[in-house]
């Protein structure tokens, strides 16, 4: 049986309590991590990639939302398979002042369906992205959770994904829910500006 077909219904539950204080990301979190969440299907890599937007975002992190505040433009994702089998290619565009930002990150498989993983190296973090839930056609309910190796300082970030410039109000609410789950108000979501298409001539291209 493949990766992607491993189970019908499953449940993570990931729990953590303590302070966390991320010198390198200037990120000061004192908060319960308390991810809690199931899948209630068989996460298909071929319904899952394609373009989506990255509408809304909320964080345990002060320093992270302060930057996402100060350039809150929609974020175009486009994911696509790479080597090995089951990898994905995640390639982020979005409008910054009067130019256009590219950056490309490669999420590795894990023995658990629905969940990806990446290092960034300027942080030196480890991020482990869970696909909390999709309908593929519509949205997907992502959390990532970044955890420093130096000093095993961890952050916790959900995103809400769609696959036009904007969601309805039902998708909206359920990102609010799981967003509450980790004990995030309300206030602290950002739900991103449409401020139009990159101009492509001015774009720069990052890899982590």
């Amino acid at each position: 049986m493949s990766y992607w077909s491993l189970v019908n219904l499953w449940s993570l539950s990931f729990h953590h309590t303590g302070q966390f204080h991320s010198r390198t990301s200037e990120c000061v979190c004192n908060i319960e991590l308390n991810i809690s969440f199931s899948f209630g299907l068989t996460l298909s890599p071929l319904q899952f990639l394609g373009r989506w937007f990255e509408v809304a975002v909320a964080s345990t992190c002060p320093h992270f939302m302060q930057r996402k505040m100060r350039n809150s433009a929609i974020v175009v994702l486009d994911l696509q398979h790479s080597a090995p089998v089951g990898n994905i290619t995640v390639t982020a565009t979005s409008l910054r002042n009067v130019s256009c930002k590219t950056t490309s990150t490669n999420y590795s498989l894990t023995e658990t369906p629905g969940r990806f993983f990446y290092h960034v190296p300027k942080f030196d973090a480890d991020v482990d992205v869970f696909v909390a839930d999709t309908n593929y056609v519509e949205y997907a309910l992502m959390v990532l959770v970044s955890t420093e190796r130096s000093a095993g300082n961890e952050t916790l970030i959900v995103k809400l994904y769609s696959r036009s410039r904007d969601a309805s109000e039902t998708i909206k609410e359920n990102f609010k829910t799981l967003v509450r789950r980790q004990g995030i108000n309300d206030k602290a979501i950002i739900f991103n500006w449409d401020r139009g298409h990159c101009e492509q001539l001015t774009t720069d291209t990052a890899h982590t």
